[in-house]
């Protein structure tokens, strides 16, 4: 076994063991020279009736929305608070404090991942590169093929037909891959363009509070 493969595996094994307290799935998939290793908790299959206070972690953080409304707030509970509606995708950096956003109504659906990546030769590679475009937050809409790929993932999970974990690792390859073409083809958006995401601040609605937050409804 070459050094660079033992690397891999060392580094893999302690990203697991950082993680392994609220982790339910980890899977390590590689996207041109860097690997990405992703991780899910109980979270992702199902609603949480507790509140989550603002936090942050050295993670990627994803959230996809497939129907309803979610609000976040991100970086300042008392800055700005965004809203993210059906197809919406926020994607918050590493290290940024945030909420899990609150279900606006009931029924609402999203799904949330989170991933690290380190490029394969230690060198920055394009891709890091790409998200490194990524500041607090960063935003996209119209995920419908996105929504495609995390509603396979699940059936996956469910099902766990023969091969059933290398269908999973496939499709967060492709998953992250879609996630990195709509970043590096800047398909990001704001208010003024588009009106499927809201922006305000506390001004708007001083009675916001932060409540209980839903990750896979039905």
């Amino acid at each position: 076994m070459n050094k660079n493969h033992m690397s891999k595996n060392n580094l893999y094994k302690n990203h697991m063991n950082k993680n392994i307290k609220n982790t339910v799935f980890n899977c390590s998939v590689k996207v041109e020279d860097t690997y990405f290793y992703i991780s899910l908790d109980k979270n992702f299959f199902e609603s949480v009736p507790w509140p989550v206070a603002l936090h942050n972690h050295a993670s990627y953080e994803v959230h996809i929305i497939k129907t309803g409304e979610y609000k976040f707030y991100i970086d300042n509970i008392y800055g700005e608070e965004i809203i993210l509606r059906s197809g919406n995708c926020c994607i918050i950096g590493p290290n940024i404090y945030h909420s899990k956003g609150n279900a606006l109504h009931e029924g609402s659906c999203r799904y949330i991942f989170r991933f690290e990546c380190y490029p394969s030769s230690g060198k920055v590679s394009k891709i890091v590169q790409c998200l490194n475009i990524i500041n607090k937050f960063y935003l996209l809409k119209s995920c419908i093929k996105e929504i495609k790929l995390i509603e396979e993932i699940i059936s996956e999970f469910e099902n766990r037909q023969i091969g059933y974990m290398t269908a999973i690792n496939n499709l967060f390859s492709q998953l992250i891959l879609t996630l990195l073409r709509n970043i590096s083809g800047k398909r990001e958006f704001s208010d003024s363009e588009d009106k499927d995401i809201r922006f305000k601040t506390m001004s708007d609605d001083r009675t916001t509070t932060i409540d209980g937050f839903f990750v896979f409804c039905k």
